[in-house]
């Protein structure tokens, strides 16, 4: 039998008890919401880190893709100023640079100085190259296929910067063989390096890189190096 004191008893120990599920109760509730806000506070943290590395990341790649730009802009910028007058070969400049007087003794050794054809290499040593011409084209009336005068013929014409005729007589030249060969050859490959025909120009300079006694293959090896991936 319970009696009333025992039932009081009973009920204030229950009543504790409840309380004290209660206050478990809220403090588990409590401590949750603190775990809550801490793993929300590491997130955002991480987030927040997440968001500055990338956004750095992305600044980075903004900057270097500004940079690139500006490099590429600069180099076309030049590329289209500096670039082009620097490779650009001027045509007459070179010619000048490489074009020698021909050395008419060479041709002439076994010509008597009173010869028809001592005097007309005189007149071209001279530079008296009107009367040059007007000689030896009365010279090639009878001998058209002296290969002296028709040498000669093309270093006048070459001198009063007549290329055409002077290109046509070299080729005839170019074809006899020897000294003959040798000379219109290069003067062939410089009137083309002068009208920008480096296709033509350099078909002449590998010619003369496998020619002996060459007394212009510094010249050659030069001018081959300028213009080798050159185009017309």
């Amino acid at each position: 039998m319970f009696t009333h004191n025992t039932l009081k008893a009973e009920g204030l120990r229950t009543n504790n008890m409840n309380e004290d599920f209660d206050n478990r109760l809220i403090l588990d509730l409590i401590e949750i919401e603190r775990k809550k806000k801490k793993i929300k506070e590491t997130l955002g943290f991480t987030q927040a880190a997440y968001n500055t590395h990338f956004i750095k990341g992305k600044r980075r790649m903004v900057l270097r893709w500004i940079l690139t730009t500006s490099s590429v802009a600069a180099i076309l910028i030049l590329g289209l100023t500096v670039v082009p007058s620097f490779l650009t070969l001027n045509g007459q400049e070179q010619f000048d640079r490489y074009y020698k007087l021909f050395n008419a003794s060479t041709a002439t050794r076994a010509i008597d100085p009173g010869n028809t054809m001592a005097t007309l290499y005189k007149l071209y040593e001279s530079k008296q190259l009107v009367q040059a011409q007007i000689y030896k084209d009365s010279l090639l009336v009878n001998q058209p296929d002296n290969p002296r005068i028709i040498l000669l013929s093309a270093l006048i014409h070459t001198d009063l910067g007549q290329w055409d005729k002077a290109i046509n007589e070299f080729e005839i030249t170019s074809k006899m063989g020897g000294s003959y060969q040798l000379y219109s050859r290069w003067y062939l490959a410089l009137i083309f390096l002068r009208n920008h025909n480096y296709e033509q120009c350099r078909e002449q300079l590998a010619i003369l890189k496998k020619m002996k006694r060459n007394p212009f293959m510094t010249e050659v090896n030069t001018i081959h190096r300028k213009i080798r991936f050159r185009k017309n």
